[in-house]
């Protein structure tokens, strides 16, 4: 029997790409069914991304990019001087700069509420073949060939001598909490 766990976040901040401010974002709403929350931050002018529920033709072996801030890469820093005549020293900022990873989609793998003997504990997930992926690519958009978001990866793992296994939940469960009514 699965146990029942409930968190709470006191602090959630976002860092946009190439910049080091960062931003209050609140939780609107996770999902029940896979690692993925619905999140919202107060800035305009953001690029748009076209987010395409794709899960039931996605095949192996389909090219992917998987775009994210893994643990192992080097972070850019800015040096800024202080304004603050009570702080006189510069202070040094990271300023998030993702990188890209691509691969491919290894397999489907499906869950399923039926007896099946396909059925797996992961729910609907792509399992990839990426190396250069780790804990800060959590959240990252999973990208099809013509740049078109098909999933969000949500966990990596493994060794040189085991392999790197990476997986992703399909842009269909982020779409579902779009369409989640919202208390704001």
């Amino acid at each position: 029997r699965p146990a029942q766990v409930e968190g709470r976040n006191k602090y959630l901040k976002v860092v946009f790409a190439n910049t080091s401010q960062p931003y209050e974002a609140r939780l609107i709403t996770p999902s029940q069914s896979h690692d993925v929350a619905l999140i919202k931050v107060d800035v305009n002018n953001l690029a748009p991304v076209t987010l395409k529920d794709n899960y039931g033709s996605v095949k192996a072996g389909e090219e992917i990019i998987v775009m994210g801030y893994p643990g192992g890469a080097p972070q850019q820093r800015v040096v800024r001087k202080s304004n603050d005549p009570f702080k006189p020293n510069a202070e040094v900022f990271e300023v998030a700069s993702p990188v890209t990873s691509p691969g491919h989609v290894q397999q489907v793998v499906a869950s399923s509420t039926e007896f099946s003997t396909k059925q797996s504990g992961f729910g609907d997930s792509y399992q990839l073949d990426l190396n250069a992926t780790g804990g800060g690519n959590s959240g990252g958009p999973m990208f099809d060939e013509k740049g078109n978001v098909i999933g969000i990866y949500y966990a990596g793992g493994g060794d040189a001598r085991q392999g790197i296994i990476s997986f992703a939940i399909p842009i269909k469960y982020g779409m579902e909490l779009l369409k989640t009514p919202k208390s704001e």
